[in-house]
């Protein structure tokens, strides 16, 4: 990989985006606009940073200098990123009835405990693993204030709520508390 000027495209685009963030953490390194093109912004940046990782100051992105900039990338992104997220639900079409019991309830079940500390009105339960009596009156409650059914079964509408209450509430709030 080699880009001079004038290069264009998504190639410089993605160049540019990892540059531009790279630079939030480098001042050294001027922004950039990500715009496809590889202009004296994108050429200034790319000097900047081969300044600043004592690489050989050309203006040219080959593929050591693209290396790098992917690894600086990677090691911001690792270190001060969003964290991953995983699917807890299995997919649209599972339904947890009353009374089944499933690996997966246990995060589910953490969730559902969880908003019980901050909304008391839901009830209160315990974490085990099993769609018993207490969690299916929490996910009744749930899914009563969410507009639909209230059958206790926990499915994809009824998790969507779930997440929905839990994002915009627990989330939110320890995130602001921890910062």
């Amino acid at each position: 990989m080699l880009y001079r000027n004038p290069g264009y495209g998504q190639p410089v685009r993605s160049l540019q985006t990892f540059l531009r963030r790279i630079s939030q953490y480098y001042k050294q390194i001027p922004s950039v606009i990500p715009d496809g093109v590889f202009g004296q912004q994108t050429r200034e940046a790319v000097v900047s940073f081969q300044a600043v990782f004592a690489l050989p100051i050309t203006g040219i992105v080959d593929n050591a200098v693209w290396n790098k900039i992917i690894d600086v990338f990677d090691s911001i992104e690792e270190s001060v990123g969003e964290p991953n997220q995983i699917r807890i639900f299995p997919s649209g079409e599972t339904v947890i009835p009353l009374g089944c019991s499933s690996p997966c309830l246990y995060a589910v079940q953490g969730i559902l405990f969880e908003l019980t500390l901050y909304f008391t009105n839901l009830g209160s339960m315990q974490i085990t693993g099993v769609n018993d009596e207490a969690c299916a009156a929490v996910t009744k409650n749930i899914q009563t204030i969410s507009g639909l059914e209230a059958t206790g079964v926990i499915d994809r509408l009824s998790w969507n709520s779930i997440v929905r209450i839990y994002e915009a509430f627990v989330s939110n709030n320890r995130v602001e508390a921890a910062g």
